[in-house]
């Protein structure tokens, strides 16, 4: 759950820019570049960190989902006990 918090926030993405950016004005700024113009190597990499992280990140959305949902049962029951426990009071009061 560390990757999808991490990588779902604006932080990652700054980061991502900042590297690829990096990346390209480093690759044509050198005399030899290993990696020239199309970024082909970049691209590359690029793809194999999705492949990695996509997977992770859906597994991580599941889990977190699973527990939102039961949370949301847990408070609904709550409240529904609290409401019943209300109205018991009220009819006692009248």
């Amino acid at each position: 759950m560390f990757i999808t918090r991490s990588m779902g926030t604006m932080y990652a993405v700054y980061v991502i820019c900042l590297a690829v950016t990096s990346w390209m004005i480093w690759q044509l700024l050198t005399e030899k570049p290993f990696d020239p113009y199309p970024f082909a190597f970049m691209v590359f990499l690029s793809n194999i960190f999705q492949l990695i992280l996509m997977p992770l990140v859906m597994v991580g959305q599941n889990i977190q989902n699973k527990h939102a949902e039961m949370r949301a049962e847990e408070e609904y029951r709550t409240t529904k006990t609290i409401l019943e426990e209300l109205e018991i009071l009220l009819k006692r009061q009248s």
